[in-house]
């Protein structure tokens, strides 16, 4: 191969670098559940994002909403994440159950049915201080499968687009605390009591090698071997 093919091949592998550096890593699935303090379903309340008879959970981000906006009810879900700060708003019908202790919520990324951040917390019970938060690695728990087990971890790293996802923070709060009527079971519009309210945000950030640390060392093996 001569220096001008080679020059361009190597070229040509740098943009599908470059373009897999910038794809994003897509959010397809949140499963919001109550818990006992260890991250054991408990309680029967489940909130998620899959079609069928159990509860919706009504997503924002930064205060626009992502599911169930009119004309649809689907809670479906299929949101990209590109390097940067994601702060998630979710609301949740209350079930017969009412209030709850703890609540777990599981995140799937690529349609996977594994999850890839799992959190637990004690649910809020009021405005005070927000509760503390810790990975949740319970054996069984809900999924778009079914059930299966938590990460236990809470950072996702996806190979494909070489970004981590990392959850910053989080808290599910009782009906009581906010007093906010925003949803119902399997609509986004107000139900006439309050419903669940919780916030998340994750922090999406790329690997060291990926994007313009890649390109850099690309560029740096063709001057060393012209």
């Amino acid at each position: 191969m001569n220096r001008s093919s080679h020059t361009l091949v190597c070229l040509g592998a740098l943009a599908a670098l470059a373009a897999s550096a910038g794809a994003g890593v897509r959010l397809t699935d949140v499963f919001q559940f109550s818990t006992f303090a260890n991250g054991q379903p408990f309680g029967g309340q489940l909130w998620d994002t899959e079609p069928g008879p159990t509860f919706g959970i009504w997503l924002s981000v930064d205060g626009v909403p992502i599911n169930g906006v009119a004309p649809t009810t689907d809670a479906s879900i299929d949101f990209e994440l590109t390097p940067g700060s994601y702060a998630f708003q979710m609301w949740g019908a209350v079930g017969s159950a009412g209030s709850i202790p703890h609540a777990g919520m599981n995140l799937f990324f690529g349609d996977s049915s594994t999850a890839g951040i799992s959190v637990v917390a004690e649910a809020r019970s009021d405005m005070g201080p927000v509760p503390v938060i810790m990975a949740n690695d319970f054996a069984s728990t809900p999924t778009p499968a079914g059930s299966g087990p938590a990460s236990g971890s809470l950072s996702y790293f996806d190979a494909d687009s070489g970004l981590t996802v990392s959850l910053v923070d989080y808290f599910y709060a009782n009906p009581q605390v906010f007093n906010d009527d925003q949803v119902q079971g399997f609509n986004r519009v107000p139900g006439g009591g309050p419903d669940f309210y919780g916030e998340f945000t994750l922090r999406v950030i790329p690997a060291p090698a990926s994007g313009a640390a890649i390109v850099g060392m690309a560029v740096l093996g063709l001057r060393r071997r012209r």
